[in-house]
């Protein structure tokens, strides 16, 4: 079967040039953080956030914190699906590209404590405690996502240009550090961290936020989305040529694809970066039904099967995301094709095991 190599860096050159000696990489081999997180196999991604009451997926301008309510928040409802339907991890939008925090941030923030988030919103709930509560209650794994591109923090480009801009803006980025710490530091039981738009940052800021994480958990394990497993070159990896991407690219722990982006072989978990290996695992992530804030019209089960039987080939994990209501409650539809889908993927599993 054809290997997929992954493109991690746009040039050795540069990242000499903006990362110090002292940042952090992925491990060089297998170790107990990473084969407990490539033996998680199949996780409930779960889009909710003041996304959920606006039209579309993005907030290209932030509404008032009051816009978010949800008036039947039932996050033991949302873990208590993962696990029944077999899923060993989940992964919670705590921030998305309009800004909103589903926690009450403490960090100061332009000579003020921080206040977009639920503490100044219709529904004061931590959200995120509750998820980390539940998922432990529920033995699933808590994983936190973070949007880097942010609208609220970042009014320096309307919303497609900051997404791909490369670079955050100083006050953005110091805010992103802050956040992230603070996350690290209050709920410690999250070992999983999910960046989104990495593009929006450059690559020393990318390195800066894989840093600050490992350091504050060396157990942490970090994905930055940019649907790296793309660049296909048989056994040659191709970390080391950088005209594959058109963006720089700082190495983590966990390279991904998205939606229907998926691989045509098995993703090599080795990738070498200025003449180091590497060992990375792989994860594809996609939505079980119509969208991923707006959650309807669940997908045929044949379908999500066969998008679980091609990313398990690979070699990786599946993010399967369902978003919950503007109640804050998981679309009742989806439970059923989600029990007939665990009904499919348990004998598969069996079958992959020496």
């Amino acid at each position: 079967m054809k290997t997929i190599a992954l493109v991690t860096v746009v040039s050795c050159a540069l990242a000499a040039r903006l990362c110090t000696a002292d940042t952090l990489l992925p491990d060089q081999a297998a170790t107990p953080r990473m084969t407990q997180w490539i033996d998680y196999h199949y996780g409930l991604f779960i889009h909710f956030n003041i996304n959920t009451y606006c039209p579309g997926q993005h907030v290209p301008v932030p509404p008032a914190p009051a816009v978010y309510n949800p008036t039947a928040l039932d996050v033991d409802g949302w873990i208590k699906l993962a696990q029944d339907a077999g899923m060993k991890y989940a992964v919670l939008t705590t921030k998305h590209d309009g800004g909103f925090c589903l926690w009450d941030s403490k960090v100061s923030w332009q000579g003020k404590e921080f206040d977009y988030d639920v503490a100044s919103s219709s529904n004061q709930t931590d959200v995120v405690q509750a998820f980390v509560d539940t998922c432990g209650k529920y033995g699933i794994a808590p994983g936190f996502y973070y949007c880097l591109a942010d609208t609220y923090a970042n009014k320096s480009a309307p919303l497609p240009q900051l997404f791909r801009q490369g670079v955050m803006p100083e006050d953005a980025f110091e805010l992103a550090k802050a956040q992230l710490a603070e996350l690290a530091t209050r709920y410690p039981a999250c070992r999983y961290y999910w960046l989104d738009c990495p593009r929006t940052a450059t690559l020393a800021q990318q390195a800066g936020l894989y840093d600050l994480l490992r350091r504050k958990n060396p157990e942490i394990v970090v994905l930055m989305n940019r649907h790296l497993a793309q660049a296909a070159n048989g056994e040659q990896t191709l970390l080391e040529q950088g005209d594959a991407i058109p963006y720089p690219a700082y190495p983590v722990d966990v390279l991904n694809t998205e939606s229907r982006q998926r691989p045509k072989g098995k993703v090599s978990p080795r990738q070498r970066w200025q003449g180091k290996w590497l060992f990375m695992g792989y994860e594809h992530c996609d939505c079980a039904g119509s969208g991923w804030f707006h959650s309807t019209k669940p997908r045929p089960v044949a379908d999500l099967f066969e998008v679980y039987k091609t990313v398990r080939q690979a070699g990786g994990s599946l993010l399967l995301d369902v978003g919950p209501n503007e109640a804050g409650v998981m679309p009742p539809e989806f439970r059923a094709p989600l029990l007939e889908l665990r009904r499919q993927i348990d004998p598969f599993e069996a079958s992959l095991q020496p």
